[in-house]
């Protein structure tokens, strides 16, 4: 469907029924272990042939009901977009080339204060050159706890918050991870999801040195042995 299109006319569709896109999204959104940020895994795998090798992907942070007294008298209000997850204009990605492939865009917002955590859900568009919508998908709210390693990478397991412990935070210099596991890989991302540190650790207690990094807000990444992932946000002064 061409961005110009009508969507408030439902006969637009009907030429489009029963067709199936060449590509699938599978959206996995949870909240970090410290509860204040919400991190987003998009998984775009290509279901069929075709010629399309690019593409840009919009992600947005929504909750499905706010409860707030408008001007105009309505206090219930649906499926509000907060903020978008990536640059608001699209990220750009190369699809995967064969049938079966995928390839994993992820992003992390701070979740507000006024937000209601347990309405929050992800939303993703999948757009081509011509602002055509490729796919759309949204996700069934969100999950506290680990990414847990499974075939197809979409799998979500158990975390107990008592298990793992990132201090001091905020942190000036050194941060200290300890965890009840060994922790294979701690991997640390600024706020516009680019990865500024990768540390292989072994370890169930790790010492990361921040004191090069800039002051701000970080996403700290924790891979334990078995492949299970705990993400956390810390602050740096």
């Amino acid at each position: 469907m061409p961005a110009s299109a009508n969507y408030g006319n439902a006969s637009i569709f009907n030429p489009r029924l029963n067709e199936e896109s060449d590509f699938s999204l599978h959206i996995k959104p949870f909240i970090t272990s410290n509860g204040d940020s919400l991190y987003t895994e998009v998984y775009i795998v290509r279901e069929s042939a075709s010629n399309i090798s690019e593409a840009s992907l919009f992600l947005a942070a929504v909750e499905a009901l706010v409860q707030y007294n408008a001007p105009n008298g309505e206090d219930e209000h649906h499926n509000v977009f907060h903020e978008s997850y990536l640059d608001v204009t699209g990220q750009s990605v190369t699809l995967p080339t064969d049938v079966g492939d995928s390839v994993m865009v992820s992003g992390w917002v701070s979740i507000s204060e006024d937000w209601e955590s347990d309405e929050m859900y992800a939303m993703a568009i999948l757009q081509d050159d011509n602002k055509s919508v490729l796919q759309a998908e949204s996700s069934e709210g969100t999950t506290l706890g680990t990414i847990e390693s499974s075939g197809d990478g979409l799998g979500y397991g158990d975390f107990e918050l008592n298990a793992l412990k990132l201090f001091p935070n905020p942190t000036s210099d050194r941060l200290i991870i300890e965890s009840d596991v060994a922790l294979q890989q701690i991997e640390v991302f600024d706020l516009l999801g680019q990865r500024v540190m990768t540390e292989t650790a072994n370890a169930s207690f790790v010492q990361l040195e921040m004191h090069d990094l800039s002051s701000g807000k970080y996403l700290v990444r924790m891979i334990d042995e078995e492949g299970n992932t705990t993400m956390s946000s810390i602050i740096k002064q």
